[in-house]
């Protein structure tokens, strides 16, 4: 009898284990049952946000707020372009195996006007600041990897199938503002403009100003600070400057074939300018 109640608790205890570490622990890219589980836990902000930003038309919960987000402000507007369908906006989720996803929070403080055109998904770790004059713009099918941030304060705008890898960083203001011996204020916001179709690279900075047209690739750890004429660019370097024309890319599929922005360094850029 001893040795079949230790079995027993044995098996609770091991039953519970399972139980936690699907409720609690990313164990790997997650499965049916662990994505279940997500949408779920979702339920309680999910619910506060639609409901605050769309009224009773938000129970159809057009927007999926993970556990993992952080609503630091639920302030200003949120306008969505197109059906009121439910999850075509999902925020917080997502796998990425770099990062690990049970502590990382994404963070949605909104004082202005968010606008999405369509489908987006902000993944794990997606910072969203909008300040009380910003009006960010995003257009259908917009995805974020994982762990970027979007700063605006004025006007932040992306087109439609634009893609940003992990550890972006987006902003049309340099925060602290400067002034010179006149009092005269010389660094004031400037919007920020992102084409069609465009692709943004890992741990690349897009700053006031910064305009790319469509079709084009930003590379990895590129500073981006002005407009660049033109579509279909590659984009490299810091501060970054084209080093090819013509390009195209297919989205998430057969990267192996295309150029990747994870794999161009700056190391190489010299190569590009040669040619």
């Amino acid at each position: 009898m001893h040795y079949r109640g230790v079995t027993v608790l044995w098996v609770i205890a091991a039953a519970a284990g399972v139980i936690a570490t699907t409720l609690f622990f990313d164990t790997g890219p997650p499965g049916p049952l662990h994505r279940n589980i997500l949408l779920i836990r979702a339920v309680p902000k999910s619910l506060l946000f639609n409901l605050r930003y769309f009224g009773w038309r938000g129970l159809a919960l057009p927007v999926f707020v993970s556990h993992r987000v952080r609503l630091a402000c639920l302030g200003g507007r949120v306008v969505l372009d197109g059906p009121n369908r439910p999850g075509r906006v999902r925020i917080g989720f997502g796998y990425v195996g770099l990062f690990d996803g049970t502590r990382s929070r994404a963070v949605w403080e909104n004082h202005g006007q968010v606008r999405f055109r369509g489908t987006a998904e902000l993944g794990h770790g997606t910072k969203v600041v909008v300040g009380r004059h910003g009006r960010l713009t995003l257009g259908d099918n917009f995805q974020v990897t994982a762990e970027s941030s979007l700063l605006c304060q004025r006007r932040i705008k992306f087109g439609r199938d634009c893609l940003l890898s992990w550890d972006v960083l987006v902003m049309d203001d340099d925060v602290h503002p400067v002034y010179d011996e006149t009092g005269i204020h010389v660094n004031p916001p400037r919007g920020v403009r992102i084409g069609d179709h465009v692709w943004i690279g890992c741990r690349s900075t897009l700053l006031k100003g910064t305009e790319v047209g469509d079709g084009s690739v930003v590379g990895a750890a590129s500073v981006l600070n002005k407009a660049y004429e033109g579509a279909n660019l590659l984009l490299a370097g810091q501060p970054a400057c084209v080093r090819r024309t013509g390009i195209q890319w297919s989205g998430r599929k057969a990267l192996n074939q295309m150029i990747s922005p994870i794999s161009i360094s700056h190391q190489n850029a010299a190569g590009y300018r040669r040619q």
